[in-house]
Order: C-alpha cells, then structure tokens, then sequence
C-alpha cells in the first residue's frame, strides 16, 4: 500500500480500507503515511499531520455494543522516518446487527399488535358507551358499571395487553433512531415508559376498581356513589398523565424521523401530528377542544405504531435476506 521511492513515502492505492465488525457496528477506517516532516500526504487526505502516541486496543477486543468512536489513531513505526496513522472516518450499523434491545422483526410486528390493541381498546369503550361526563356523576356512573362495567374491563384489558408490546415497540424505534439523533431517540423511549406508567395506572384501576364498585354499590350504594367522584378524578389524573407523555414521545420520534429521515418522513409527519394531538387532549380538558385532540391522537397513534411496525418488519426480513 505504501513504499518507498528515493527515501520519500508515497501512496500506490488511496482508497483501502479496512473493516472491523464491533459488536454489531462496522467501523470503517482509512490509513495514511507520513514522513517525518510531515510534508507527505495521501492524494485526497484532509487532515493536519500530527504525530499520533494513542493506542487504541484490538478492535476485536472492545465489547461496548453500539458505541461510535470519533476519532482514534495508533502509531506504528515502520522506519526511522515513517509514521502510519489511521483515523476512523464513520462508525455505521452493520446490516447483520440486531440492534442493541430486539431485532427489528421482533419490533415491528410489536409496533402492529401495539397498533391493534390501541384500536380494540377503543372499540369496547366506544360500544360500552363511555361518556367521560357520565362516568364523572356518582348516580349515572354505578348504573353504568353494573349495565356495561364487562365491556370496559375488556377494554382495559387490551390496553394492558397493548402496553407490554408498545414498550417493546419503543424500545426498538429508540434503537433504530439512534445513530442519526441520539437525544431524540432518548426522549422517544424514556417519555414513552413514562406514559405507559400513567396508562397502566389507568387499566389496573379500572380493571379492579369497577367489579369492587359495582359489589358495594349492591348493599351500600351510598358509599359507593360518595367515594365515586375521588376514583373518577383520580383515575382522569392517571390518563391525562399518560396522555402527555405518550404525545412527547411521539412527537420526538415523528421529529426525529423528519428531520433525518431514518424512515418515511410522512410517517414522522403523523408522529409529529399525533403527538401535538395528545398534549391538546390534556391541556385543552373538558373542552372541545380536549375531546377533539384525544380522538385524533387516538386515531393517529394507530395509524403511527402500525406503519412504523410495518417499516421495520420490513427492515428485518431485508437483513434476514442478506
């Protein structure tokens, strides 16, 4: 690759590279020579010469999944007045990475099933009739859970369901995002935990609050209907919680795609919309406005975790081929 002609080194090939597979990255790295006044550089070669004294150890060795090194540079000497270099010039996912949390199938057909619980958790709460406004009066609300109280736990029970795949789901598109906008991807994940938090307070309430209701409002409907509206609040503070962070996570996510186009900018497009949607929901509360942003949020959120499911099963079977 490099010689000597007349005590001078030049370059015979300036494009080689060398490739080291490190823990589901390839590394790329381009070597360089240099005399020992520095005045000999590779044709193409933008970079100042220095006399380089770090060492990194065998690539083969490191074991930090996902990590990026910058730059790095080791000294060889080969004669008295040469130096070799080599900088890395990029760090990229490997085709045959999984990543660091699940392989993109196993994303992606999460991303669907988070899509499809969402959408048959709100097609049981819209066939038991669920008025927020009903649910809130003491009187109307135990009628309510004695007459449709089976449809909403089966309701809850989907989004329940939907919360253990929306998390893995998340995981995998923080994943994906990464590389092109680590803290984006961050928010993605960490809001989206947080948000499920709020959703699964909402589920287990429910879930074990309505049939406990609907028992003591048999033989003390007093008590029930008095200690009703302290539930109804509570539990309309669990999912306004939920309701809000879930839309910041899908909002840095649709903003991530946009701006990097890791997968199809109309994708980020609705993420970016569903999430807008969702914080609307939670400021604009007993208003139109609220109901208008949560049943678009709701529509657009399925339409999000579907098709980005969809990308990244996509992206799976392409690695598989390869």
């Amino acid at each position: 690759m490099v010689g000597e002609a007349g005590g001078v080194a030049h370059a015979t090939a300036v494009d080689a590279l060398d490739e080291a597979a490190v823990s589901g990255w390839r590394a790329h790295f381009v070597w360089t020579a240099f005399d020992e006044s520095g005045a000999i550089r590779l044709p193409g070669a933008d970079m100042a010469c220095e006399r380089m004294v770090d060492e990194l150890p065998p690539l083969s060795g490191r074991s930090q999944a996902g990590a990026v090194w910058r730059s790095g540079c080791r000294v060889m000497e080969e004669t008295a007045r040469i130096d070799w270099r080599f900088d890395m010039l990029a760090a990229t996912s490997s085709s045959h990475s999984s990543g660091l949390f699940v392989n993109a199938r196993a994303v992606g057909i999460a991303g669907i099933l988070a899509g499809v619980a969402l959408a048959a958790e709100f097609l049981f709460f819209s066939l038991s009739g669920f008025s927020q406004s009903a649910f809130s009066d003491p009187a109307s609300a135990m009628t309510f859970l004695r007459d449709h109280g089976a449809l909403v736990r089966t309701a809850v029970l989907f989004g329940a369901s939907g919360i253990v795949v929306t998390l893995v789901f998340l995981a995998g598109l923080a994943d994906r995002l990464k590389a092109q906008t680590p803290t984006l991807a961050a928010a993605t994940l960490l809001f989206g935990i947080v948000g499920n938090v709020g959703d699964g307070l909402v589920a287990l309430s429910f879930w074990t609050g309505i049939p406990a209701y609907v028992a003591l409002a048999g033989h003390d409907l007093a008590s029930a209907q008095n200690s009703w509206t302290a539930f109804a609040n509570l539990t309309s503070g669990y999912q306004g919680f939920g309701n809000l962070f879930l839309g910041l996570s899908a909002f840095a996510a649709g903003l991530a795609i946009v701006t990097r186009r890791e997968l199809p900018v109309a994708l980020g497009a609705i993420g970016l919309l569903a999430g807008v949607a969702a914080i609307a929901s939670v400021l604009g509360v007993n208003s139109p406005l609220g109901f208008f942003g949560f049943a678009t949020a709701i529509l657009l959120v399925i339409v999000f975790r579907v098709w980005a499911g969809i990308e990244l099963l996509g992206v799976g079977a392409k690695r598989d081929e390869k």
